[in-house]
């Protein structure tokens, strides 16, 4: 039998596998995490506009390890099961909240220098903060209301541009501001388990 060319033109249709459809890797790009398949679609990311994480399953996000830059907002949450925020190589960022997540345990972003705002706050699960390499905020850092919070790791901070914030984290033990020279206003309290030296030392850096 002979098949017109239309009838041809299906057939090949009917075989040919489904085109993926590839995220804007640009400096416009806003990009939502769901579920995996946002995750896979959005690899290789190096800058982008904005990168919001909002879901209800597990996310890995290994295929993120190379983004580099945000320029607007990193927002985490409401989040469940999902349990590690990892961008290793995040360099910097506009504002960041990591709020309202279940089950998050960590955040880390070793490499993240600068930001223009950081929240992290009514994380229930949270027991880990590690910014190592974290300069200089533009504005305010708040830390707030952390159930299970013992470790904030921000021992290269020198600058914040705003109020810093750590407050009503009952388990905090361990909180590394060791090179914090300028902040414009400090509020640092109720924190159950932090030595009162250390809360001393972060007062002292607030503008007269």
């Amino acid at each position: 039998m002979r098949l017109l060319p239309s009838s041809v033109l299906l057939v090949a249709c009917a075989g040919a596998p489904p085109r993926r459809v590839e995220p804007a890797c640009n400096a416009d790009a806003k990009i939502v995490l769901a579920g995996q398949d946002d995750v896979s679609a959005a690899a290789g990311c190096l800058t982008i506009q904005s990168l919001a994480i909002r879901t209800g399953v597990p996310l890995d996000l290994t295929p993120l390890q190379k983004l580099h830059v945000i320029l607007g907002d990193l927002r985490v949450g409401p989040t469940v099961a999902f349990d590690d925020l990892r961008l290793p190589e995040l360099h910097s960022a506009g504002a960041i909240t990591i709020a309202g997540n279940g089950d998050l345990h960590g955040v880390f972003l070793p490499k993240l220098v600068s930001a223009r705002s950081v929240t992290i706050e009514s994380d229930v699960a949270l027991t880990t903060i590690l910014m190592p390499a974290l300069h200089k905020v533009g504005d305010a850092l708040t830390i707030r209301g952390n159930a299970d919070l013992g470790l904030v790791e921000l021992s290269s901070l020198q600058t914040v541009g705003g109020e810093l914030t750590v407050a009503d984290n009952p388990k905090l033990t361990l909180l590394e501001l060791g090179k914090l020279e300028r902040v414009q206003a400090v509020r640092v309290e109720n924190n159950g388990e932090l030595d009162t030296n250390v809360v001393e030392a972060v007062r002292s850096k607030a503008a007269p």
